[in-house]
């Protein structure tokens, strides 16, 4: 009498464990019905089942019957969050492929701005250097006017 009550209690304490990692790792399942969730928190631990006695043990601890239809709910929910994992699965797979793409494109574009502000300070730095000559060359230009003028001045003056 004692060994079933502490099969029963390990049992239900497994069970426990089970659905808390359960619901831990994947959240809690779609609502299907409170009968339907009441039934699979409450249901027996696969893992404790002897080959021996299987199902027949199994209904003995637990004080109901065990139906295909509780584990088909809970193949159900379990395929259900599988597919869901792999929606996520590919479309995070999808973002970091555009992610990874738009870095890509970032990149050239970056390398063409890039040149393009070199042609830019190279220009900028040519025309400061044309403006430099064209500024020396007026100041040449302007004294040689002035000599000019003093030599008409001179010319006209006496």
């Amino acid at each position: 009498m004692q060994n079933e009550v502490d099969v029963e209690r390990t049992e239900i304490t497994s069970t426990f464990i089970r659905w808390f990692v359960y619901c831990a790792y994947f959240g809690l399942p779609p609502s299907i019905g409170s009968i339907a969730t009441t039934e699979i928190a409450t249901g027996d631990d696969v893992a404790m089942t002897t080959a021996e006695g299987g199902q027949a043990e199994r209904a003995a601890f637990s004080g109901k019957p065990t139906t295909t239809d509780e584990e088909d709910v809970s193949l159900a929910i379990m395929r259900h969050e599988l597919e869901l994992e792999r929606v996520r699965l590919h479309d995070t797979h999808q973002r970091v492929g555009n992610q990874s793409l738009r870095f890509e494109k970032l990149a050239r574009e970056e390398v063409l701005q890039k040149g393009r502000l070199n042609r830019i300070s190279r220009q900028v730095r040519d025309q400061n250097a044309r403006l430099k000559e064209l500024r020396r060359d007026s100041l040449l230009e302007q004294e040689r006017l002035d000599r000019l003028k003093k030599l008409v001045e001179q010319e006209q003056g006496p």
